[in-house]
């Protein structure tokens, strides 16, 4: 967890205190409480947000978004669809490409 989210999930907390209770991310349920109102993706912060209706913090991932080789794309998206089980054959595919990219240099 990054000092920004730890701020963002204890916004009242002084963490210049030793002794302080803060809420931490917790892993386990993957049924989000909420319904989602926006996703968004933070290349800086290597990290996906999922925001609820009322402003929330629904969940928060650690991401890798984008490389030298393959840069995502930037800006505003719409999701169109939820693949629960995606198929991995792109991953593969996006490995193969890496590695000949980094053979080359």
């Amino acid at each position: 967890m990054t000092p920004e989210l730890l701020q963002q999930l204890n916004p009242n907390v002084d963490f210049t205190r030793a002794g302080q209770t803060i809420m931490v991310a917790a892993l386990g349920n993957d049924q989000l409480q909420g319904d989602v109102a926006e996703i968004i993706v933070d290349k800086g912060e290597s990290a996906v947000r999922v925001i609820g209706a009322g402003g929330q913090l629904l969940a928060f991932y650690p991401a890798t978004i984008g490389s030298d080789v393959l840069p995502s794309p930037e800006g505003v998206m719409k999701v169109r669809a939820v693949a629960p089980v995606p198929n991995v054959a792109l991953g593969i595919a996006i490995n193969d490409r890496l590695r000949r990219a980094a053979a080359t240099g």
